[in-house]
C-alpha cells in the first residue's frame, strides 16, 4: 500500500471515529493499534493529518484498492465498536450510518459487509478475552503481594 492509499485508509478510520462528533479515547487507541499493525511512520503526525484532511468519505473509499476494501471495512467496524462500553450502548447510530455509507461507497456486497463485521467481532472478542485474562492474573498477583507475600 502506497502513501496515498495509507492516507485514505487512515482518513476513513478518522471519519468513522468522528462520525458522532467526537473521537473517544478507546476509538483513538483502536486506530493506533491498527496503525501500528498496518502502517509505517509516526502515529501522532499521521493521525493529526487524517483528522484535519478535507478528503470526504466517498473520495477516501474509492482511493482504497479493491483488494484492501474488506480489511478497511473490518478495521472501520472495530473502530466504531471501540466505545460501546464507554458510552453505554453498542455503536452510535451516526457511526453505523457512516459505516453503511462506507460499505456502499466501496461497492461491497451485503455478504462482504457481513464477513468483515463477523471477522471484526471475532477479533474484538479474542482481544477482549486476552485483556480479561491479563487483568485477572494481575489482580491475583497484586492480591498475593498485599496479603503479606511481599517484603516488609
Amino acid at each position: 500500500m502506497d502513501l496515498k492509499e495509507q492516507s485514505a485508509l487512515l482518513r476513513i478510520l478518522a471519519l468513522m471515529a468522528s462520525a458522532d462528533g467526537s473521537v473517544g479515547s478507546q476509538e483513538q487507541q483502536m486506530v493506533q493499534r491498527h496503525f501500528d499493525e498496518h502502517f509505517l511512520g509516526s502515529f501522532p503526525d499521521a493521525w493529526e493529518e487524517a483528522l484535519t484532511n478535507s478528503m470526504d468519505l466517498k473520495t477516501a473509499a474509492l482511493a482504497v484498492p479493491v483488494g484492501m476494501r474488506p480489511l478497511t471495512i473490518k478495521l472501520s467496524y472495530m473502530v466504531i465498536s471501540a466505545c460501546g462500553d464507554e458510552r453505554g450502548f453498542p455503536i452510535d447510530p451516526t457511526e453505523i450510518y457512516a459505516f453503511n455509507a462506507l460499505v456502499n461507497h466501496m461497492e461491497l456486497t451485503e455478504n462482504d459487509k457481513e464477513l468483515a463485521v463477523n471477522a471484526a467481532k471475532q477479533e474484538l472478542k479474542a482481544s477482549s478475552a486476552v485483556w480479561l485474562k491479563l487483568k485477572s492474573q494481575l489482580s491475583k498477583h497484586i492480591g498475593q503481594n498485599s496479603s503479606g507475600g511481599g517484603a516488609r
